[in-house]
């Protein structure tokens, strides 16, 4: 199975984690020269250049010259497959090298047996439980992933769904191949801990199998070359010990060599283990246990998205009142638009192929449209919802709503660093790169625009939000829907004043001060976040933090 190269060089999937990591990794997972490793069975399921078990290895050797086993006679017990021929090569040159460095002699068939060269996801390890699995999965994501390979997973696995990575069938096959005691060790993307496509596999682990630690490096330089991986440390056992799991945020990793299962060097955050596959609530348990918070729509808000055509230069210009009848045609902003809390209309109009009853207009009755639609329609026929509607083949991919127009609308963009929210009075139609929130009161949008940009909000998106480059988080109505904001009918009039100041104001400062007065344990109330010259800034912390 052959991938296409990644734009930084290398080929997709690969990348190698730093030495030190691999270290703490072990070290983590219980196996040091202290212990007996003798009968211990390990397998790496992507070999890369082979660090992983030459670190093993070493703690092997030095395992024997303690516990005085045969050393030769364990390395049976290891396994190592890699799917690249090359790297193969590569991987039984630096074993050699190894055996060569401390005079040990083997037979080639143990070597042979200790390599697999092939697809790990295909291969049979007939009466194979290992005790540890170990190692970097290759982070391909589905569009890379060949599509014949793509309908083979999902057959061979039941939690390969959606638009999964191909690390998720690789969690799988490792899981299905640990002993009772087992034990899997990754370091890996942590997009499966948010994503829609990590649910199968979240939902698994939750009925099988304990994570005593997991460790969020998305700040920390874990890898040989600059990737935007995020990635993160977990160790998944299958044997169910512990109620909690030890989550750990950390930006260095010298950090590493301070977290031990059994020492408390570092700060961590003590997370129940899941029961489900919705882990939001584990990241989140105090805050979805306190009474005073609620989600956005059991507070009457409706969130939504832009509309998606499937052929914006088609249904989207500035020319279009030339070409189309005027009572087609809605007002449109695009994500431009939205400058430092401003709607700067660029002149775009949406041609809207519904009426009011919601079904598609008929062409007949609007010559002019339909003489521009004629002229797109080899295009728009192509589509994938012209296919599956060829009597409606001019429709756009989503239904519009012409009412949205007027309806005042809080203004989301999907990604963007320390955003300042608009409201929209009432004018214009999204388009799809917007997100939307609509509320019976306009002054509830202004107090939630403020809410939004605290601290108290960018906690629960962290740890619901993929982030993307640049360390932006993805304002999707999915993410927004699962995070709380105070219940506004019990916000004091202090701070629903503070708040709407916050947002009318540009003034961070006095939402921040408003929401840590509301979830304040003690419930005080106080007007000292109204004096305009506070600068205090609290970050309202969703979790207990052991130290």
């Amino acid at each position: 199975m052959v991938y296409s190269n990644r734009a930084r060089g290398g080929v997709h999937g690969s990348v190698d984690t730093k030495k030190e990591v691999i270290r703490s990794m072990y070290r983590l997972a219980g196996v040091t020269t202290h212990k007996n490793l003798s009968t211990f069975k390990i397998l790496d399921p992507a070999g890369g250049d082979g660090r992983f078990i030459v670190e093993y290895l070493r703690l092997l050797w030095n395992s024997a010259k303690k516990n005085k086993f045969d050393f030769a006679a364990a390395l049976p017990n290891v396994r190592i497959t890699e799917i690249d021929k090359k790297k193969c090569e590569n991987i039984r040159s630096s074993i050699k090298e190894f055996l060569k460095q401390n005079g040990i002699s083997i037979k080639q068939s143990v070597l042979d047996t200790m390599i697999v060269q092939g697809d790990f996801l295909d291969q049979h390890f007939f009466g194979g439980q290992f005790d540890l699995i170990i190692g970097n999965p290759p982070y391909i994501r589905y569009d890379n992933i060949p599509d014949m390979q793509k309908k083979r997973y999902r057959k061979m696995f039941s939690t390969f769904r959606h638009r999964s990575d191909i690390y998720i069938a690789f969690f799988q096959k490792s899981f299905e191949l640990l002993s009772k005691q087992g034990k899997v060790c990754f370091i890996c993307a942590n997009r499966w801990l948010r994503s829609q496509y990590g649910e199968p596999i979240r939902q698994a682990i939750a009925k099988e199998y304990a994570i005593p630690v997991i460790i969020n490096m998305e700040e920390a330089d874990a890898f040989d070359e600059k990737v935007d991986a995020y990635p993160a440390i977990t160790i998944f056992e299958k044997e169910k010990k512990g109620d909690f799991v030890r989550y750990y945020d950390i930006n260095n990793i010298k950090l590493l060599d301070k977290i031990s299962v059994n020492q408390e060097a570092v700060n961590y955050t003590k997370l129940p283990q899941p029961v489900d596959g919705n882990w939001e609530s584990i990241f989140m348990s105090d805050l979805h246990a306190d009474d005073r918070f609620a989600f956005l729509e059991e507070q009457g808000f409706s969130l939504g998205i832009g509309v998606a055509t499937g052929a914006d230069k088609v249904f989207i210009g500035k020319t279009l009142p030339e070409k189309i009848e005027k009572d087609l045609l809605l007002p449109l902003i695009v994500s431009r638009d939205i400058n430092d809390g401003v709607v700067e209309w660029s002149g775009n109009y949406l041609l809207n192929p519904y009426a009011e009853n919601g079904e598609v207009i008929d062409l007949d009755a609007y010559p002019r449209a339909k003489k521009y639609f004629e002229q797109h329609k080899e295009q728009l026929s192509a589509r994938h919802v012209g296919k599956k509607s060829p009597d409606k083949w001019y429709k756009t991919i989503d239904k519009v709503k012409a009412d949205l127009t007027a309806k005042p609308k809080l203004i989301l963009p999907d990604m963007k660093k320390n955003s300042i929210f608009v409201i929209e009075e009432g004018k214009f139609y999204p388009h799809h790169n917007l997100y939307y929130i609509t509320n019976d009161m306009e002054e509830n949008l202004a107090i939630l625009g403020a809410i939004l940009n605290t601290d108290f909000v960018m906690s629960q998106m962290e740890h619901i939000s993929n982030k993307m480059n640049g360390g932006y988080v993805r304002w999707q109505a999915q993410n927004l829907r699962k995070i709380k904001i105070p219940r506004l009918e019990k916000l004091s009039e202090a701070q629903r004043s503070a708040l709407l100041k916050s947002y009318h104001e540009r003034d961070p400062k006095l939402a921040e001060q408003a929401i840590n007065s509301y979830t304040s344990k003690t419930g005080a109330e106080t007007t000292d976040f109204l004096a305009p010259n506070s600068q205090s800034k609290i970050r309202t912390s969703l979790n207990t933090r052991c130290v």
